[in-house]
């Protein structure tokens, strides 16, 4: 699977750094912390890597890209031109600088976001533009939903589940009931917590707190454990609201 690569050029970077060092700094600051809200890292000073994730790193990289390109182009004022190029790796991305100066070569203008052709394919449903001097150059990002992360929640949550979960939260509020304790029992991933939040969002639509969900280890050698401490640590924070009896 491939991993993606932005760069980010400021034209005359050498120069400005020297003039205007604060500047610099902070649109690089800018610029990683806007990779790292789409789950990539600079690898170069001009040059950010994204690795696989979930099977949308191109919608990521696509958004990103674009995030980076309307940040620079807020600073217009201050530059002399930028240009932001994607393209792709089979590797970490540390070794791609090389392959990318040939692509550089082929652009044709400052100021526009492209696209290396021979990853086109990858971003063809995230990204308009046309195809200018064998670069694809980008106009705008395409509505695409929400991202697969987004929607795993809902995905994870079946409504005969649901609707058991829901009926032992029913159960724990009744008089007669004494328990307190709601244990989900489940592989990693199946999607118990979800199931829980739903349910409680579902019964208690104007409760705006949050469950105190404890997980347990099966394979540790003493699979209470991680109960116990998580609920030690819950009740060093709220034994001062309590009472004796509680």
């Amino acid at each position: 699977m491939y991993s993606y690569l932005i760069y980010t050029g400021i034209s005359h970077v050498n120069q400005l750094t020297k003039l205007h060092p604060a500047l610099i700094m902070k649109i690089r600051g800018e610029l990683d912390v806007i990779a790292q809200r789409f789950g990539g890292r600079r690898v170069e000073d001009e040059l950010y890597h994204f690795p696989p994730s979930l099977g949308e790193t191109a919608r990521k990289t696509a958004e990103a890209a674009e995030a980076m390109y309307l940040y620079l182009r807020e600073n217009d004022r201050e530059l002399f031109g930028i240009t932001v190029l994607v393209s792709g790796s089979s590797g970490d991305g540390s070794a791609a600088s090389s392959g990318l100066e040939s692509l550089l070569f082929k652009v044709p203008d400052d100021n526009g976001l492209w696209v290396d052709n021979d990853f086109l394919d990858d971003f063809s449903a995230y990204l308009d533009g046309e195809a200018v001097e064998g670069l694809f150059c980008v106009s705008s990002l395409k509505e695409a939903g929400p991202r697969l992360e987004e929607r795993l929640p809902s995905l994870l949550i079946r409504s005969d589940r649901l609707k058991v979960v829901r009926g032992a939260l029913e159960q724990l509020e009744r008089d007669e009931n004494d328990r307190r304790v709601l244990l989900l029992r489940g592989r990693p991933g199946s999607g118990k917590r979800a199931t829980l939040y739903r349910a409680l969002r579902d019964l208690y639509p104007d409760d705006g707190g949050v469950p105190l969900v404890i997980p347990f280890a099966e394979d540790a050698e003493d699979p209470m454990e991680p109960f116990v401490r998580a609920l030690g640590s819950f009740l060093t924070t709220v034994s001062e609201y309590l009472d004796e009896d509680e």
